[in-house]
């Protein structure tokens, strides 16, 4: 099996994680020369992107092509947020996916499309420049909007919304690019309609219960409920993650699809609602089973065994706190785990406590006697859809590369080994004492020499604790960078 990937920009987590699930599940991955993607708020290059599929798709002509509509269509995640391209123009790249079909229609196209978030901040790193103005005054606006919708449609259209401190122009210029970005989603639920993608996932990004984008989901559910075609359509939070999860529903074509058994030591965790996210988290994890083209499963004898490590009662995030520890709930994960593990079970767990970082206490303590090393795969980083959709497409990439007699085991080992050091190490020690030490720095680190600097001290750290693993696989860090230049991600590379 072949698989093209357009991931949804340049940093790891959309291309190294997609990477490894196909390696793991035995399969070869073309990914874009580094010259046509996207970097940061430059966007990718749109027509030797749209060159470069063409050839992969002339030199295979039964793959799968897994792609991120934001990056083929705007240049990426943050180009879809600021860029000022016309709906038209918008419209025509998504049509590429119409000729690569019928050119190659042996071809298999599974995409994914993001609804805009809303960040309910004033940072403008990832938004438009005004951002750092009216940032949580246009998630509030988005709000008030969605709450609307659920008067009755007769009542003169519920009339316009309560009076925003946002300039008109400045709301003309935002709403108007997620018109654009609306009905790109729209067009892309046609091409499934036309059978031209056979698998589509949309997914929202950082969008709270009452929000722009849940607003613009609802109206993409009715699509979904309407149309019969479309009733395989998924939707569900996430972003960064997608990548994976669909280069996972790649693997799964032409083999079983594997049966999947959610285990959680606490039960009331999963109706949860986490952070950055408008759904309970088990309607989020049944989602990004049958996004990876699992099946959920309640039988002791399912294929994987796909442990949830749930957010308490308290939102705890690692990105500018520290979570205070509770050692209890980690102690009750911990020996879920054991307990599969010793039952002979493949498991996989989803460490979605804290927001932005793994929970030290449970890692700790898995690492203490070498189980973590007995896992399937792991994650613990950003958001709980982030997690679970990583956690869950390396689980199905391990399952089926088993089933294949194809299981690349060092693909599995340094997936795991990335996530250790990424959503523990890094996330949790590492960044955590970097922003308290700088009273809270989170730009983006201009200086050569300063950036150097940063980034050995983060390996010198890395392979200083790889060296305190003795029960660990072996493993060798070639280097840690940070890919935007900035604290909030890194870059793992492992040999």
């Amino acid at each position: 099996m072949h698989i093209v990937v357009i991931p949804l920009d340049e940093r790891p987590v959309n291309t190294q994680i997609p990477a490894l699930v196909a390696s793991i599940g035995g399969a070869s991955i073309s990914l874009p020369p580094a010259a046509a993607l996207p970097c940061f708020r430059t966007p990718a290059d749109l027509d030797q992107l749209a060159g470069w599929v063409g050839q992969q798709a002339r030199a295979h002509e039964e793959a799968c092509l897994v792609v991120c509509t934001d990056t083929l269509v705007f240049g990426g995640i943050i180009p879809a947020r600021i860029n000022n391209d016309p709906l038209n123009q918008a419209l025509g790249r998504l049509d590429l996916l119409r000729g690569f079909k019928s050119q190659h229609p042996r071809l298999r196209i599974i995409a994914t499309s993001l609804v805009m978030r809303t960040s309910d901040t004033y940072s403008n790193q990832e938004e438009p420049t005004y951002w750092s103005e009216f940032g949580r005054e246009f998630q509030a606006l988005g709000a008030d909007l969605h709450r609307s919708l659920e008067l009755d449609i007769r009542d003169e259209l519920v009339g316009p919304p309560a009076p925003s401190p946002v300039p008109a122009e400045v709301r003309e210029d935002y709403e108007g690019r997620r018109l654009r970005n609306h009905m790109v989603n729209l067009a892309a639920l046609d091409l499934v309609h036309e059978g031209v993608i056979s698998a589509l996932a949309v997914t929202a990004d950082d969008t709270a219960y009452y929000s722009a984008g849940s607003a613009e989901q609802y109206w993409i559910g009715h699509w979904r409920r309407a149309l019969p075609s479309l009733q395989d359509v998924l939707m569900y939070p996430g972003a960064d993650e997608v990548g994976a999860t669909m280069t996972a529903r790649a693997l799964v074509a032409g083999t079983h699809q594997p049966s999947v058994s959610v285990h959680c030591a606490d039960e009331e965790g999963m109706l949860r609602i986490p952070s950055y996210e408008n759904v309970p988290l088990s309607t989020s994890v049944e989602a990004q089973i049958r996004a990876c083209d699992a099946l959920p499963s309640t039988e002791q004898d399912a294929d994987i065994h796909f442990v949830v490590h749930a957010p308490g009662t308290v939102d705890d995030d690692w990105w500018g706190s520290t979570p205070r520890p509770e050692p209890e709930a980690a102690a009750l994960t911990a020996r879920l785990v054991r307990d599969l593990l010793a039952a002979g079970k493949r498991v996989a767990l989803a460490d979605v406590r804290y927001t932005n970082g793994a929970d030290p206490v449970l890692v700790k303590d898995l690492l203490a006697d070498g189980t973590f090393w007995s896992l399937s795969a792991y994650g613990g980083w950003n958001t709980a859809g982030n997690t679970i959709g990583t956690v869950l497409a390396t689980a199905v990439a391990e399952h089926v590369g088993t089933e294949r007699g194809e299981l690349d085991e060092r693909a599995r080992d340094i997936a795991l080994w990335t996530r250790l050091l990424d959503d523990y190490l890094y996330q949790t020690r590492i960044r955590t004492d970097y922003y308290h030490s700088t009273g809270g720095r989170t730009a983006v680190i201009e200086d050569e020499e300063t950036l150097t600097r940063i980034e050995a001290e983060v390996a010198a750290t890395m392979r200083e604790f790889i060296q305190a693993q003795p029960q660990a696989p072996g493993i060798t860090l070639v280097s840690a960078a940070l890919p935007w230049r900035r604290p909030f991600e890194v870059r793992v590379a492992l040999r």
